[in-house]
């Protein structure tokens, strides 16, 4: 029986600093998605887009700390 000595490709192992990257980035994305749903952020939105200071207001939230929050999410490729 012969031996298939086809070479086969080997994932890269990404570099410790990318995989602290990854590790940092889920956490962002783990507590932006808590704060979202503690303070009620889709349902203000389910009726369609908002200025900030509105869906802060409605929500009881910072306005500026809650940009950041959506930002956190915004830029995560999870949004449709």
């Amino acid at each position: 029986m012969a031996v298939d000595e086809t070479p086969v490709a080997v994932p890269a192992q990404p570099s410790p600093v990318a995989a602290m990257i990854k590790l940092i980035v889920g956490a962002y994305a783990s507590q932006a998605t808590r704060v979202i749903a503690r303070f009620g952020v889709a349902d203000v939105l389910a009726d369609g887009l908002r200025p900030i200071a509105e869906i802060a207001r409605r929500v009881g939230a910072h306005e500026s700390a809650l940009y950041q929050v959506l930002r956190v999410l915004y830029d995560l490729p999870v949004r449709e």
